[in-house]
């Protein structure tokens, strides 16, 4: 098994080809697949504020990327959700780097396990 900390509350682990997403040593969430495919010049373009709206107006781009996705060693896919969810932590729990439905549902596993800054991010969030 392959684990990743992030944080003292927040870590990923590779269990039988899966990446589990662990709260405080709790099982959260699986992470269902990676968005590989994001064509490069839609990086600098402000067209869009998160990679939900990213994802809404690129549909034919995700579905694309979840078949390329499936064909990912589980080892590769493991690292990429750790990346992934290391930046989001490293910039503050911004949910717009996430998709809103692993955002959410980490934002208050995270605030009841104690994380201050996930606490403030979840009340931001709420406030909108």
């Amino acid at each position: 098994m392959e684990e990743f900390t992030i944080n003292e509350y927040l870590s990923l682990r590779l269990e039988d080809e899966t990446t589990n997403i662990y709260v405080n040593n709790k099982k959260i969430l699986r992470c269902k697949y990676i968005l590989i495919d994001i064509p490069i010049e839609t990086l600098d373009n402000d067209e869009f504020e998160s990679i939900d709206e990213y994802i809404d107006e690129y549909k034919k781009v995700e579905a694309e990327t979840k078949e390329k996705a499936k064909k990912l060693p589980p080892d590769v896919e493991f690292w990429g959700h750790c990346s992934n969810l290391h930046y989001w932590h490293l910039q503050q729990y911004d949910t717009n780097i996430i998709h809103h439905e692993l955002a959410f549902p980490l934002l208050k596993a995270l605030t009841k396990a104690g994380d201050l800054i996930a606490k403030a991010r979840f009340k931001d969030e709420i406030a909108k």
